[in-house]
């Protein structure tokens, strides 16, 4: 494939999509291997008095790419890079990038404090009901009530509570107000009538 591509390329046969796998290939980092070369697969024993080994493996190696959806960086088998990087998102863009490009994609942007941290609005209440304080601050919003429920299981219960009360109060609240609405409307129709 390599060779085709510049092939095509001496002879100003250019294709951008070509030009850019060559790049990203001239870009790419040898990663570890996952495996040792040599294990041993049986030990001796009285049935089987030597010890098997198995004979080293050669592996076409792996490199790192990172993936265009969430920029993490990925391990994949030198056997597969070519297929790998034709791949495409379904917006056009390459799935794969060279490791040393930088991503692009989306960031995290609703970064939140658990509710327990010393700057949260509410933090006077909940040192009145003696909550314990957590620095926990940069966690993605969708985060926070699991992190709530698992590390802060009983200030979670105390603050579902609060928040149930204060539920409570407002619809009482509004009750009140609708009832003295209604009374005051049946006594316009009584004066009137």
């Amino acid at each position: 494939m390599v060779a085709q591509i510049t092939k095509d390329t001496s002879e100003r046969l250019v294709n951008p999509d070509d030009l850019k796998l060559l790049e990203t290939l001239a870009a790419l980092e040898s990663a570890p291997e996952i495996e040792p070369n040599d294990k041993i697969v049986h030990k001796s024993n009285a049935e089987v008095p030597v010890p098997i080994i198995r004979t080293a493996t050669k592996s076409a190696g792996y490199v790192y790419l990172r993936r265009n959806s969430n920029g993490a960086l990925v391990m994949i088998n030198k056997n597969q890079l070519l297929q790998v990087l034709k791949l495409r998102l379904p917006d056009g863009r390459p799935s794969f990038l060279p490791p040393s490009t930088p991503w692009q994609g989306h960031k995290i942007i609703a970064i939140g404090k658990c509710l327990l941290h010393p700057s949260d609005p509410n933090r006077g209440k909940w040192d009145e009901l003696g909550l314990p304080v957590c620095m926990k601050s940069n966690m993605p919003k969708q985060s926070i009530r699991p992190h709530m429920m698992l590390k802060h299981k009983m200030a979670w219960n105390a603050i579902q509570e609060v928040q149930r009360e204060q539920r409570e109060d407002r619809r009482d609240k509004n009750q009140e107000i609708m009832a003295k609405g209604i009374e005051k409307v049946l006594k316009g129709r009584k004066k009137r009538a």
